[in-house]
């Protein structure tokens, strides 16, 4: 939800259709009602906004067309950048100016990634599960939090790579709170 009370999400659509069966769309909620999301053509089966950014204006999500999940940053319900051209991908979160989104893209698995202003794609650590994504960013945008594996370097404390810096572009760790047992 936004600073101003807008809703990013899912919602059944039923106009999308020429015979007005429901479709999980991608959509904003204000004044009221649903608001569907620009789509990339009309062979979208469905999708979802994920994050919205604190003055409500940009919205990251993922869209389903064929085989493909396609990420996306909208501005205003329109989009602003198509961040996946083929694959799978979801996007997670949107940094508040709009600029960068942030999520998980498929290599052998998920891996977290940002996907960075000037159109290329940062993988946050090398580590590939169906767990691995980048969920939300700070405030202030400075911040990443991701889910990246753990920290190997020290095998005596399990420390989870889970901080991205935005300027340093340096990735942080953080100990185990159950000493890395789950």
């Amino acid at each position: 939800v936004s600073d101003n009370g807008i809703i990013a999400g899912m919602f059944s659509d039923t106009e999308y259709k020429s015979n007005h069966s429901a479709t999980k769309l991608p959509g904003y909620y204000a004044d009221g009602k649903w608001h569907r999301m620009e789509l990339p053509d009309t062979k979208v089966s469905s999708g979802i906004a994920y994050s919205i950014s604190p003055d409500g204006h940009y919205v990251a999500g993922s869209v389903e067309v064929g085989f493909d999940f396609l990420a996306f940053i909208w501005k205003d319900g329109k989009i602003r950048r198509q961040l996946t051209q083929s694959g799978m991908a979801m996007a997670y979160a949107v940094a508040p100016d709009g600029e960068t989104a942030a999520g998980w893209t498929y290599r052998d698995n998920r891996v977290a990634c940002l996907w960075e202003a000037d159109g290329s794609t940062t993988l946050l650590s090398n580590y590939q599960s169906f767990r691995s994504a980048a969920n939300r960013f700070s405030a202030d945008g400075k911040k990443l939090v991701f889910w990246g594996g753990y920290d190997t370097s020290d095998p005596s404390i399990p420390r989870l790579k889970c901080l991205y810096d935005m300027e340093s572009k340096e990735v942080g760790t953080v100990e185990c709170m159950d000493g890395g047992q789950s």
